[in-house]
């Protein structure tokens, strides 16, 4: 397989090798994945899997949709964390008023658009991918920036539901197996 090479591929069928060109929601299939700065090979020396004890974030939408796409590997809090490690990035279950907003907007609107997404097609409630926690800086304005890995992102197609019980806000660890 060669790198930046489009392949037509089923959701179902996904083991995704690089970025998904349009994300979409559950009912729909993805229409292609481009093969970028990565190889069957680097993926599975990284072994990203999600697994009983995955330390995982929940970010709001459209934030956890960018960084599934690698347009955002840069995430923001007010709290610094010691953790540096695999990570997966789940959709928090809300979606207030100014986050759909700023879909409509600047910056996430644009790249939204890029991917041909809309704030309608945005999951919410699920884990979408898996990365790595390389750093957390302290910022200017007193906050935090935890740095993703977004050269070693796998992103999950179908996004995994969150079971019952196993929703939280922050950093949390995976329940299931």
């Amino acid at each position: 397989m060669k790198r930046n090479e489009a392949l037509p591929v089923d959701a179902e069928q996904a083991v995704l090798v690089g970025i998904a060109k349009s994300f979409t929601t559950q009912s729909q299939r993805f229409r292609f994945v481009i093969v970028q700065n990565i190889d069957n090979m680097q993926l599975r020396e990284v072994g990203m899997k999600l697994t009983k004890g995955t330390r995982v974030i929940t970010v709001q939408q459209p934030w956890a949709t960018l960084i599934a796409l690698r347009e955002k590997c840069v995430e923001y809090r007010s709290w610094p964390t010691s953790y540096r490690g695999p990570l997966a990035i789940a959709s928090s279950k809300a979606f207030p008023k100014d986050r759909r907003e700023q879909c409509q907007t600047g910056w996430a609107k644009k790249m939204l658009r890029k991917h041909g997404l809309s704030v309608d097609d945005l999951p919410r409630g699920k884990v979408l991918c898996i990365t790595a926690l390389l750093d957390c800086r302290e910022e200017s304005d007193g906050g935090y920036g935890l740095v993703l890995d977004c050269k070693r992102l796998k992103v999950f197609h179908p996004p995994i539901s969150i079971p019952p019980g196993g929703f939280h806000l922050g950093l949390w660890k995976w329940k299931s197996s």
